[in-house]
Formats: C-alpha cells, structure tokens, sequence
C-alpha cells in the first residue's frame, strides 16, 4: 500500500507532503547484498539500501547499482512514478514522444521538473537524457510536494532576503531551502555543488534523508 508522507519544515515554515512511498516491511536486503558495487563500508550503503526497499530505485543490473552513474531528467522522473507522485502533465513536450520508455513517467511527473524552451520550435523541452543537477533534483521535490515557482522564491526571500528573478533562480533557491532543513549538507568545504549532475549515490541519500528526516511512515 502506497503511504503518504506529509513533511513539516519548522525551519522554513513550510508544511508539504512529499512522496508517498511502499511499506518499508517489503525488504529487499538480499538484492541489496548481490551489489558488487555497494559496500557496507560505503558512505551511501544505508541511502542504497533504504531506497531500494522502497521500490524507487534498482539495480542497473543483478550485481551492479553504478552509485556513481550519472542520473538523466527521464531516470529521476521515472524514479518519482515509482514512488505514485503522479500527476497529468497539461504540457506537451515537444521532445517527448509516445514510443519512449520513460512516456509515461513524463506526462505524470514531468511538470515538477525545471522547464527550458526552445525558441526556434515555440515550446517546452523536457530534455529526457540530460543529466539533472543537485539543485535540479531539489526543485523537483518540492515541487512535487504542492509548491509553485512562487512559493519556492517567497520562502527563499523570507529568510535570505531578495533573490534574483529568471528560471534559473528557482532551483538555486530550492537548493538553498534543501540546505537550510538539512537535506543537502554539501562537500565539507562550503560547496554544496548544486550545478553538478547528480550521481545515484547523491539520489539515493537525498531521498532518503527527505523520508527519514521529515516524514512519519505510519
């Protein structure tokens, strides 16, 4: 049974619900275990493994997660119509077509993604096999936990006064909001790296940190 996990975050006032995920009893330990890629000594050994028992996540194979694999807008889509965060997409993708797998994980989720348009065709792109960045993967969370674009910037000018306008500036300010709760801690140098693309391990430990930390699985 899908469970819906509503997420308070004192720090930045906002209450929202995030992803409703499997019942943790469904485990997948032993799969976990046949990864010769995912160690006990690993860093996101507990991030793999909760995530995969939640259903969001597999293997790229049997034996291989490739933790450090690169994750495209299509693949983290994908891993939001695992989780049952759905929704009809009202856009058309002008890049989307019907005979792709990952059709049907877009036309659901694919609103709660950053948007680029392409001003010679006149629409959205999606760009399915682009690598999605740190701050891209936060923007999508809430997103599609019921914040709008302006939601986004008047928590972020709430605490941290005024942000700069543009399509750009809404997963900027939403990785911020993710660092202020917690979510995101960085690279121990001040970095948070939120223009990097996105590794499976980073996916992984950032849903689950979500989950854990802020969500009440009855």
């Amino acid at each position: 049974m899908m469970k819906r996990i509503i997420t308070a975050i004192i720090a930045c006032t906002l209450t929202f619900s995030v992803i409703p995920a499997y019942a943790f009893e469904n485990s997948n330990s032993e799969k976990i275990s046949k990864f010769t890629d995912v160690n006990v000594s690993d860093w996101y050994y507990k991030d793999v493994q909760f995530i995969v028992n939640y259903g969001l996540m597999n293997g790229e194979s049997s034996e291989k997660f490739n933790p450090n694999g690169v994750l495209t807008n299509a693949q983290v889509a994908q891993i939001f119509y695992n989780s049952g965060v759905k929704h009809k997409n009202v856009n058309e993708f002008i890049d989307i077509y019907g005979n792709e797998w990952y059709y049907n994980a877009v036309m659901e989720c694919g609103e709660y993604f950053p948007v680029h348009w392409n001003r010679y065709e006149g629409g959205a792109m999606f760009l399915p096999n682009s690598p999605i960045s740190r701050q891209e993967l936060c923007y999508t969370i809430l997103r599609a936990s019921g914040l709008s674009d302006e939601d986004i910037i008047s928590q972020y000018e709430s605490k941290h006064g005024q942000f700069e306008q543009g399509w750009r500036a809404y997963p900027e300010a939403a990785l911020q909001l993710m660092v202020d709760i917690n979510i995101i801690t960085g690279y121990g140098n001040g970095d948070y790296g939120g223009n990097d693309s996105l590794t499976r391990a980073q996916c992984a430990a950032i849903l689950n940190r979500v989950i854990s930390l802020y969500g009440n699985i009855n």
